[in-house]
């Protein structure tokens, strides 16, 4: 780019000051700016070779040396996340320095104009990561690849910001591999929450208060007797039991900064279930309710437990995916027969309504008996 040097006019105070300037052309668009602090034609000049100079080394620029901070606590990449409230869990940025290692390992030394939509899909589609010892390739999972995929249009981004290109890439996202989990039935539910099915009463409370406000697991295993609300039947969602064991103070998608707190109506009887458990057991405002050992029930133990009472309780899962996060979108299913997507999304903590819809799953048998009323005319069709 071509930079020329000038001398303009300006007004301070009715007075006439003279600054050195300079322009250029962006695009057929002349662009002109002071230069700073420059007292004379030579420091003018200097300035201008400054701005060249770094033209060039824009220009020249690889991938690992707009990443090479990113995600670094300092950094000027997270400094401007601070600054434009886009602030990040720990956990998540950890990780994302871990995909910024993985992606500088492969397209560190490459130009960011090089590194096509084509070629990093292709990559990711050939990615292989081990060979088993049948042969074959074990291979990451599409999830893995939508987040390196988001890491790298954070790359992107950053050199948008740094002025290196113009443009983000439009990547596409990968299919999700994963099962949904199915929901549960009226009389499922009903045959479900018996304390008989569970191994003791606080896996039944636990499970219970988990489809009676549409908890996610981890949400549940870190449940606290202060997140009650008794003068308004409610509990308050503000944080989550991770998988390392430690207790956030935000919910998913939330930060220290912007946690995403929300609430929840709990039904009165199930509400005096759990007041009249903590009491018996003794339980403080700050103690976490639902323990094994003295510690937050591990993920593994819910998911085997709840397992065994859904065999206990004789419901046949068949092609279905039962699992504990099937609780939270069979509860999600039922609230919105009489809520809109808009306040459910609210109550279970979506940052969409379309993940609501997504949440939402038909059931064949109610489904039926909506339309029951109409067998009659169905019946006359011919006469």
């Amino acid at each position: 780019m071509d930079y020329h040097i000038f001398k303009r006019t300006r007004y301070n105070k009715d007075r006439k000051i003279k600054v050195w300037s300079y322009w250029y052309f962006d695009g057929e668009k002349q662009i002109s700016k002071v230069c700073p602090h420059c007292k004379s034609k030579i420091e003018a000049e200097n300035f201008i070779r400054n701005l060249e100079s770094l033209e060039k080394k824009k220009s020249s620029l690889v991938l690992k040396d707009v990443s090479f901070t990113m995600y670094l606590l300092g950094s000027s990449h997270m400094l401007r996340r601070e600054q434009m409230g886009k602030t990040l869990a720990p956990g998540t940025i950890e990780k994302s320095r871990k995909f910024i290692k993985d992606i500088n390992s492969h397209w560190g030394n490459e130009d960011l104009k090089s590194i096509s939509v084509k070629k990093v899909i292709d990559y990711l589609i050939e990615d292989k990561i081990t060979k088993n010892h049948d042969g074959t390739y074990r291979v990451h999972s599409n999830s893995w690849k939508n987040e390196y995929l988001m890491v790298l249009k954070e790359i992107f981004k950053e050199a948008v910001y740094q002025g290196v290109i113009s443009e983000i890439p439009n990547f596409p996202r990968f299919k999700l591999q994963g099962k949904k989990a199915d929901i549960l039935s009226t009389e499922e539910i009903n045959s479900l929450f018996k304390p008989e099915n569970f191994f003791n009463e606080t896996l039944f409370l636990f499970f219970l208060l988990t489809f009676t406000a549409g908890l996610r697991l981890g949400e549940s295993r870190g449940i606290r007797r202060s997140q009650f609300l008794l003068q308004y039947n409610t509990l308050v969602i503000d944080g989550f039991i991770r998988s390392d064991g430690i207790r956030t103070s935000f919910n998913k998608r939330g930060t220290p900064e912007d946690p995403k707190t929300r609430w929840c109506l709990i039904p009165d009887e199930i509400l005096s279930l759990i007041i009249t458990y903590c009491d018996k057991n003794n339980i403080k405002n700050d103690d976490y309710i639902f323990q094994k050992d003295g510690r937050p029930l591990r993920k593994s133990y819910a998911e085997a437990c709840f397992k065994r009472a859904i065999e206990k309780a004789g419901i046949r899962s068949g092609k279905r995916k039962l699992v504990p996060h099937s609780l939270r979108y069979t509860y999600v299913t039922r609230m919105r027969r009489d809520l809109p997507a808009e306040i459910v999304a609210k109550i279970v903590g979506h940052s969409s309504t379309s993940m609501t819809n997504y949440y939402t799953r038909p059931n064949n048998e109610e489904g039926v008996r909506a339309i029951l009323s109409s067998q009659e005319s169905v019946q006359k069709l011919f006469s």
